[in-house]
């Protein structure tokens, strides 16, 4: 759920004129520059050689990057123990090859996801947490979203639970330990929010970038976020998917997406968290929830009640 708002925090920087979408990577983080790719892997060995043109921006927002969705050595428990900077992380990233030429794959990618949290932090001048709170937590008072929630924070927030012998059973967070001293806010997904909260950068989004008087995003930067980049591809967990920048987009409605119409956006958490925008019903739906287990969570069941259900409440009202 954090994803379509750390690629809002890349539009603004578009807007400012600071980045363009198809800038390459490399021209913000040097370190990416000479990246090599993998051309044949087998048990016993990789063949590197050269892709044919580097990762741009726009790549890792639709998540053709190449660049791999495993965690390099040494950060498989980076969520959990949050004792490395964006900085520290992105720099791992960058000395693995490309798994698969810029642009010819679909591959849901977090390593990706928190390299463009640090373009963030180089063309900004500011830390990645920092730039989202001044320039979209704070303009549209979203007052309990952060990344290292205070302790009454903490208290209030909600338990993680697994279904055990037909009864819901309390289970440890397994990504995020403590926030004192965390050095790593992970842009994939490391935000603490509310269903009040969301729906305020819903209501934005809805609003073409605009909320209270307040304009966050322009309306060309969303109207790229939510149209489709991703061609013939078959990106996402359901059928009938595109993808835009950060958000998936519902190109041919169907199963799970079936209520929704043509042209809605939204995205999925890993604990089974949804939220989906439809702008021809000018709504949208928030699922908060916290299961582990549950399989594909943008295909829960879940998720279909709720959406059918908020559409015949819409269809249903004067």
């Amino acid at each position: 759920m954090t994803k379509p708002i750390t690629a809002a925090g890349i539009m603004i920087l578009v807007d400012d004129g600071k980045i363009a979408v198809d800038d390459p990577l490399e021209k913000h983080l040097p370190e990416f520059r000479g990246l090599m790719l993998v051309t044949s892997k087998t048990k016993d060995k990789i063949t590197l050689g050269k892709p044919t043109r580097p990762p741009t921006i726009r790549d890792l927002l639709t998540h053709t990057s190449g660049i791999t969705s495993a965690w390099p050595a040494g950060l498989a428990e980076v969520w959990s123990k949050r004792d490395k900077t964006l900085a520290e992380v992105v720099m791992a990233v960058s000395q693995r090859p490309l798994d698969f030429e810029p642009g010819s794959q679909w591959r849901y990618c977090n390593p990706g996801m928190d390299t463009l949290g640090r373009v963030i932090e180089v063309v900004s001048g500011q830390s990645y947490e920092a730039f989202l709170a001044s320039r979209i937590f704070g303009p549209l008072k979203m007052t309990d979203t952060v990344f290292y929630p205070t302790p009454i924070q903490q208290a209030r927030s909600a338990k993680t639970y697994d279904r055990k012998e037909g009864r819901l059973v309390e289970v440890p967070f397994p990504l995020f330990g403590p926030t004192d001293g965390a050095k790593y806010p992970a842009p994939a997904g490391g935000l603490y929010s509310t269903a009040g909260d969301l729906s305020r950068f819903y209501r934005m989004m809805l609003h073409r970038g605009t909320l209270d008087g307040v304009r966050i995003l322009s309306e060309g930067a969303v109207a790229a976020m939510t149209s489709i980049h991703t061609g013939d591809l078959k990106p996402g967990f359901v059928d009938g998917m595109g993808f835009g920048f950060g958000w998936g987009v519902v190109r041919e409605p169907k199963g799970v997406t079936a209520s929704l119409s043509p042209g809605s956006y939204g995205h999925g958490g890993a604990f089974g968290t949804q939220a989906w925008l439809d702008p021809v019903r000018d709504s949208f739906t928030i699922l908060l929830i916290q299961r582990v287990n549950m399989g594909n969570v943008d295909n829960s069941e879940l998720r279909r009640r709720l959406q059918e259900y908020a559409r015949a409440r819409i269809e249903a009202s004067p």
